[in-house]
């Protein structure tokens, strides 16, 4: 049997260390990752294998040579990019050599003692067309899940997902074992992946696709974070030393009296005396002065030079060849060491108030540009000065890299809800909205796609790989383009919703949505006053509304919910196909569809293009999830009608809806274990309705209650907290 080894990638996110070497020959414990994997497929009888090579290809050829532990090499360059299939495609004039109707393939960054002939066994056993090996993994976040039956036949791939969609912890490995006439399907010269084209393509099909799970030791060395931890545990296995682990590589000279712990240095590291460093990476040729301390986290690229008594603090990395003089304190926000996409909540990105600076800002908008791969991208701010400025270095961040950077509130500020109609209406690919959490202390930037709605996890993975490679390609830098009449189009589309009357007297909140609804419906003529019958509250991003109404005998409230359905029941809405949240309420789809409307729903965050067609539907759609143009329909309603607000409530049947957070501490309970997988999350189901359990970034559960009435909702909420209780203990026990 032949083998295939993938090694063309640019290991982005190992950078620095890969600035000038390419990702399979970084060392892991006093081997490179391909000499690690060579050996691997020699144990398990393997004579010839195919290397795929693009980015320092002649470093991979010298290194290996013709062969390597009794395996003969062959090497098939990629000029340009062909994707992990498409490479593989590549090495058929080989792979059509061999006797076996088979072959396996591993990434060239797999560091494993996986059991391969197992796995040949099994495919053999199934008369699988694929077999993939799978392995568990407690953070399948960042790479593809893979869902199997009973029998181990594949039932569903979701590549790279976020949490809400991680319903199993079986991965994806990047070895695969094929039948060769699987190959004919493969275009030539034709950039084609695995995970994202043939496997689903596969599936669809009925070909035998099959997962063979193996508890082995496996580790994508993906990152920095990885490429440490895969070190330091092979480091303790192979030799079994007191706690305190430094992997060294030749030459390395490291004074008597430094104190140097946990530590891999590469090739002649010189480390001087009464010098500190801890959990950090040094490359090749890096020279640390007498009483430099170096903290946790570092990462000190090839040839740099770091003077006496300088200070480099924690996570930190340094590209290749920098010169840092005697006593200098290299500082920096600790993001700019590795960065992973915990930067992101749940709707964009969210980061301390103190440690986000205005040169971190800048970086982030450079990453988002890369992400959005060019066109437009607008950034909107609160109007406050710590906003206004990180608007501004954002920006600076998007034009540098030629970009098209628009500023939508440069004389007034801005909030999510019309930055997300600004993208609607502008067209434009991304939109950026900067404003302060004070429940968090977080400075958030929630993030919009042309649609509204907040982008695709590979835009999310897009913007964290170039947050964490530190290099983006660069054009010739742009002005920003001003935009200030964004917020007079906002206000005249709602004031357009509310109609032409003046039958109604509402009061309002006091906060910016509220003002500038205030002004919008005074535009249409209704009256805006400090007190009145009816009360309408906006929250401060613009998304959520509610109501209050005095009845005369006591007050009546209600929802964004139970507001949509009585909009949706009223008529007023023209569409004839709804796009909805997946966390919204059965009953209010059951109202839309009774008058004739088609509902679909979308998901927080797509891990692939397949919602397309929703969200472009929902785009035009503010009224679902903008507070302002819901309270400009009903105020409508409401005039031309004559009712009150609980007549109109009272003819809907009956629904309530209610959201939590669940925290918990310790390992979080798999999602299959809760309940039944759905688009996002999972449902949990009860006689008198459901609950919806979706992961937060944070850490925590949201749950969304689905049910006839508010008593029942939160008996069902109690009840969900109570299951999830167990389930959690059970873990930890």
């Amino acid at each position: 049997m032949y083998a295939v080894i993938m090694a063309g990638g640019e290991g982005t996110r190992l950078r620095p260390l890969t600035l000038d070497r390419p990702k399979p020959l970084v060392p892991v414990a006093g081997k490179t990752a391909i000499e690690r994997i060579l050996s691997l497929l020699a144990r398990h009888n393997i004579k010839k294998a195919a290397i795929t090579t693009m980015y320092l290809s002649s470093m991979i050829e010298d290194h290996c040579g013709s062969s390597s532990d009794g395996i003969e090499l062959f090497y098939f360059r990629e000029d340009t990019p062909l994707g992990t299939a498409g490479s593989v495609k590549n090495t058929e004039s080989l792979l059509s050599l061999d006797t076996d109707d088979s072959f396996i393939i591993i990434s060239g960054d797999a560091v494993c003692d996986l059991d391969l002939s197992a796995a040949v066994s099994f495919h053999r056993e199934k008369n699988a067309d694929v077999t993939i090996v799978l392995s568990s993994s407690p953070e399948p976040y960042e790479y593809g899940v893979v869902l199997c039956d009973k029998d181990g036949r594949i039932e569903r791939f979701i590549e790279k997902p976020g949490k809400t969609q991680a319903f199993a912890d079986t991965v994806n490995t990047g070895i695969y074992v094929l039948k060769r006439s699987v190959l004919e399907l493969i275009p030539k010269k034709t950039k084609f992946d695995f995970g994202r084209d043939l496997f689903p393509y596969l599936l669809a099909e009925g070909y035998a696709m099959y997962g063979c799970v193996d508890n082995g030791y496996w580790c994508d060395v993906g990152d920095l974070t990885a490429f440490y931890t895969c070190n330091m545990t092979i480091a303790r296995e192979e030799n079994p030393v007191p706690q305190i682990v430094n992997i060294t590589g030749t030459g390395c000279h490291i004074a008597g009296e430094a104190d140097v712990r946990d530590c891999i240095l590469f090739d002649r590291v010189t480390v001087g005396e009464q010098s500190v460093i801890r959990n950090a990476i040094l490359a090749d040729n890096v020279t640390v002065g007498r009483g430099a301390v170096i903290g946790s986290g570092c990462v000190v690229g090839s040839g740099c030079t770091i003077g006496d008594n300088a200070k480099i603090n924690p996570g930190i990395k340094l590209y290749n060849n920098v010169r840092i003089g005697n006593g200098v304190c290299v500082m920096a926000d600790v993001f700019f060491g590795e960065i992973k996409a915990d930067i992101f909540g749940d709707n964009g990105i969210a980061i301390d108030k103190g440690t986000l600076t205005a040169e971190y800002a800048v970086r982030i908008g450079i990453a988002v540009a890369a992400a959005a791969g060019g066109g437009k991208i607008g950034v909107m701010s609160a109007y406050n000065p710590f906003c206004r400025l990180i608007r501004e270095a954002l920006l600076c961040g998007i034009c540098s890299t030629g970009t098209h950077g628009m500023d939508l509130s440069p004389d007034f500020g801005g909030f999510s809800s019309m930055a997300a109609f600004a993208a609607v209406r502008l067209g434009i690919g991304a939109v950026l909205c900067v404003y302060e959490d004070e429940e968090s202390e977080n400075i958030k930037i929630d993030i919009f796609d042309r649609c509204g709605l907040y982008p695709e996890r590979s835009f999310e993975r897009k913007t964290a790989a170039v947050l964490s490679g530190g290099i983006s390609r660069r054009n010739t830098p742009t002005e920003p383009e001003r935009i200030p009449a964004i917020v007079h189009l906002y206000r005249s589309e709602i004031s357009h919703e509310a109609g032409l009357n003046n039958k109604l007297t509402i009061a309002l909140n006091d906060n910016q949505p509220a003002r500038l609804l205030a002004s919008a419906l005074s535009d249409a003529g209704i009256t805006v006053a400090e007190s009145a019958p009816l009360k309408i509250v906006i929250n401060d991003t613009g998304g959520d509304i509610s109501a209050f109404e005095n009845t005369g005998k006591d007050q009546f409230d209600t929802d964004k919910w139970h507001i949509a359905a009585v909009i949706a029941r009223s008529g007023l809405n023209k569409e004839q196909s709804l796009s909805l949240p997946l966390y919204a309420p059965a009953e209010l789809e059951k109202i839309v569809t009774k008058g004739g409307v088609t509902v679909a729903h979308y998901t927080s965050c797509p891990y692939d293009s397949g919602e397309n067609e929703t969200r472009s539907a929902a785009a035009g759609q503010f009224w679902i999830r903008d507070g302002l143009f819901s309270a400009a329909r009903l105020c409508a309603l409401l005039s031309r009608t004559g009712k009150s607000l609980k007549d109109c409530v009272s003819e809907l049947p009956p629904f309530d809806s209610l959201s939590d957070d669940y925290t918990f501490q310790g390992k979080a309970p798999r999602l299959t274990d809760i309940g039944t997988p759905s688009q996002e999350g999972v449902l949990i189901e009860y006689d008198t309705g459901r609950v919806r359990v979706i992961p937060r970034r944070n850490g925590s559960f949201r749950l969304f209650v689905d049910t006839v009435n508010a008593e029942m909702a939160s008996e069902i909420m109690s009840e969900t907290k109570k299951k999830l209780d167990n389930f959690v203990s059970g873990i930890s026990e």
